[in-house]
């Protein structure tokens, strides 16, 4: 979930101290995230910085075994690794089960392509309980004609969820110079009281200059795990048809609304998992034209950047990537 403010983003850094139980300082990024954009805007990077204050080491993703070559590299290996049992503290880390179900309701396919874009929140005398992701298909940012994903999910951070007595989620749009379809839409019904579960939709955009900025308004009802109360909310946002390069890209979740089982994404579990074209292309894709330039090739690219781009264009698209991968497996 993105933070809409800095006292949430605090939060939210709040509850992962908790979480992981750690004793170390944590740094928070402004919300301009120019720590991330000083760093170089990668994804999930890692980084080691010397007593001097100087970078080390410099990855685009994070690898625990990497992480540990280069730390024996660097000050030589332990006789014995700590692991989270020695430290005692291995209960404090596992997440605690939702309040309410989830899985309940079926996830809307991302569009192929789809990237987010930036999303703002009006002022609100709520806090933001619901989040929303909005995701667009290259078309839509190029050209102005596509297909928006709508994502509203439930911030964990302050422990509510759907009250599926009362009214469903329901979305407008605001008079919009571009063409909106459909410009309204409600959440399905759900035979549960009560659940957790993203509430998701498509709809397609046309007569958009990139850029655009369009507002919505959602309604829905709120209900606190914890202390009782159940409200109506009313609340806006602002969706402008360009790429949010710190949204970063949604990965954990399986189509039935429910975690994947390790093994199943990135990690130390998944890393069997084949290459994903789009989110390579995702990752490098600094300037959000939907393609990778040569100065934009991260630097395991670079050097086979002449093999896959196949059409000598100087620019990868999605399949080129995949076929330079398919050859790959071939042994091509």
């Amino acid at each position: 979930m993105q933070p809409l403010t800095l006292d949430e983003r605090l939060l939210h850094l709040r509850e992962a101290q908790r979480k992981l139980d750690t004793r170390w300082t944590w740094i928070c990024d402004g919300m301009d995230n120019a720590l991330k954009h000083a760093f170089g805007d990668r994804p999930n990077g890692e980084y080691i910085i010397d007593p001097e204050g100087i970078f080390v080491r410099s990855r685009e993703w994070s690898s625990e075994e990497k992480l540990r070559e280069d730390l024996v590299a660097l000050v030589g290996p332990v006789e014995k690794v700590t692991t989270i049992t020695d430290l005692g503290r291995g209960e404090t880390i596992v997440a605690a089960k939702p309040a309410v179900a989830q899985g309940l309701v079926p996830r809307v396919p991302l569009p192929e392509g789809a990237q987010a874009v930036r999303v703002m929140a009006e002022e609100s005398d709520h806090p933001y309980y619901v989040k929303l992701r909005a995701e667009a298909t290259p078309g839509l940012l190029r050209s102005g004609s596509g297909t928006l994903h709508l994502g509203f999910h439930l911030d964990p951070i302050h422990h509510v969820h759907w009250n599926n007595l009362a009214k469903p989620l329901a979305f407008t749009f605001a008079d919009s110079e571009s063409k909106i379809e459909p410009s309204n839409g409600v959440a399905p019904r759900i035979e549960a009281e009560a659940d957790a579960d993203p509430r998701e939709f498509l709809v397609e955009i046309t007569a958009a200059k990139p850029g655009d900025t369009v507002r919505l308004t959602v309604n829905y009802f709120a209900c606190s795990d914890t202390e009782g109360w159940c409200k109506a909310v009313t609340q806006e946002f602002r969706i402008t048809l360009t790429p949010d390069r710190d949204a970063g890209k949604v990965r954990a979740v399986n189509t039935r609304g429910g975690p994947l089982r390790p093994g199943n994404g990135r990690g130390p579990q998944g890393n069997a998992a084949r290459p994903n074209p789009t989110e390579m292309l995702e990752r490098a894709d600094r300037d959000g034209d939907g393609r990778i330039s040569r100065a934009e090739a991260p630097e395991r690219m670079a050097g086979r950047f002449i093999a896959m781009d196949a059409d000598k264009d100087g620019f990868l698209d999605s399949k080129e990537i995949a076929a330079y991968l398919a050859r790959m497996r071939g042994g091509r």
